[in-house]
């Protein structure tokens, strides 16, 4: 049987949600006065990092700003490679973690196209890959066949 939350309660639940941050290896979850309130950008020019168990992170910038510049981290997880995943990827994500679509710097420069089928084959297979990051056999099977179809594709594309 599902309660309903006070109006207050899920209010602060649904801030939380969206612009709580983690910290202890991802287990905790809290808001921060000045992570929080930066902008989201795919190129971001800050990161933010955690100390493990103490609650304390701290925000530190990527490259040069100047007084005025915003500050611009990547909202994802997996920012490291978020730069070379194609447009639809990067908002498909966002959307689902976040429920809406924001136009950083870096989607606004590139056109917005469909994903052709292998493209989200190969999104679901990798999504599916990181849910089985826990088991070992899982993950290392899973792991196998997307490299095995990933070089058949790859292979196959060289002769013609």
């Amino acid at each position: 049987m599902m309660h309903e939350l006070p109006f207050q309660v899920d209010r602060f639940r649904r801030i939380l949600s969206v612009n709580g941050h983690s910290y202890d290896g991802g287990k905790k979850i809290a808001l921060f006065e000045h992570i929080s309130i930066a902008q989201h950008a795919c190129d971001s020019n800050a990161q933010y990092s955690s100390i493990a168990g103490l609650g304390v992170s701290r925000l530190f910038a990527l490259q040069d700003l100047s007084a005025g510049d915003s500050v611009k981290i990547c909202y994802l997880p997996r920012c490291g490679p978020l730069r070379v995943w194609p447009r639809w990827a990067r908002q498909n994500e966002l959307n689902t973690q976040f429920h809406f679509c924001f136009m950083c710097d870096l989607c606004n420069s590139q056109e917005s196209h469909n994903p052709s089928r292998r493209s989200m084959e190969f999104s679901q297979a990798l999504q599916a890959l990181d849910d089985a990051w826990g088991d070992k056999e899982a993950f290392l099977s899973m792991a196998e066949e997307l490299i095995r179809t990933t070089a058949f594709t790859t292979s196959s594309r060289r002769t013609i």
